[in-house]
């Protein structure tokens, strides 16, 4: 770049050079300390008034792009995250219901064997009621 100095006729004409408003002018040129009073400008002066706009523009549209891959990247860590407790839960519950079938299986066990033993109870209970014939009388049919 030259030193020379660019001179502009007015300030509008160098705001539409810089392609920013005078705000903006105003504000970067103060934060570069660059003089606003004068309308001659180095090309170091009117590089750094444009690149500022112009690398904050893409700076931006970097930042954005970074921090939507960064959410994207995080969304899909999440989404896998998710996929694998539902796989666990998936397993969890396939558990839990064969262990049901086992436990109804064994309740259905143990009612057909507490039935068995009701029967035989109640078998027993009518044998001590009737009276035990004797030997004779079983064998001559007494009612002894």
């Amino acid at each position: 770049m030259s030193n020379e100095n660019k001179e502009f006729k007015n300030r509008n004409e160098l705001l539409k050079y810089l392609n920013i408003s005078q705000a903006t002018f105003y504000r970067k040129a103060n934060s570069k300390g660059i003089s606003t009073k004068e309308l001659s400008f180095t090309q170091k002066e009117l590089s750094d008034l444009r690149r500022n706009y112009h690398d904050n523009k893409i700076d931006n549209f970097e930042n954005k792009k970074n921090t939507q891959h960064h959410t994207n990247s995080q969304n899909y860590q999440y989404i896998i995250t998710l996929e694998n407790e539902l796989k666990e839960k998936n397993i969890q519950i396939s558990n839990a219901q064969k262990l049901i079938e086992q436990s109804q299986k064994l309740q259905l066990i143990a009612e057909q064997r507490l039935t068995e033993t009701n029967k035989i109870l109640i078998e027993y209970q009518e044998k001590e009621k009737n009276p035990k014939k004797g030997f004779w009388s079983r064998l001559f049919g007494g009612n002894q």
